[in-house]
């Protein structure tokens, strides 16, 4: 699988959504929308192992980064390392990249959203 997507800017939710929408089937509502946290890190983990069968690929939206703890950012880092091999699609977002740790974006294809 390709390194995940991470949108960072203004509109980088709505773009992160649109790109999500445009990769496969999206399994859930963006999670992390009020911080992301551990918890959410063990949802998307949920999500990749009940995921379904369809003809398109399943996606899941995450973010904002920048306001994800510590520990999530850590779960999310070992979360994205596990399922790198797993048919889930995980769509990162931030509204400033500089607040992402430097682990999670080194693993990813950042893309400016103004």
């Amino acid at each position: 699988m390709a390194s995940p997507l991470l949108f960072h800017g203004p509109v980088a939710r709505g773009e992160a959504v649109r790109s999500a929408r445009t990769m496969g089937r999206l399994v859930g509502d963006p999670i992390g929308d009020d911080g992301l946290k551990v918890n959410d890190s063990r949802l998307i983990v949920q999500l990749a192992s009940s995921s379904g069968v369809g003809d398109q690929p399943p996606v899941v939206v995450v973010g904002p980064l920048d306001r994800a703890t510590p520990e999530a950012s850590d779960a999310l880092l070992k979360t994205l390392e596990d399922l790198a091999e797993g048919p889930l699609q995980i769509v990162l977002w931030a509204d400033s990249i500089a607040g992402v740790v430097g682990t999670i974006r080194s693993r990813t294809l950042a893309r400016w959203c103004p």
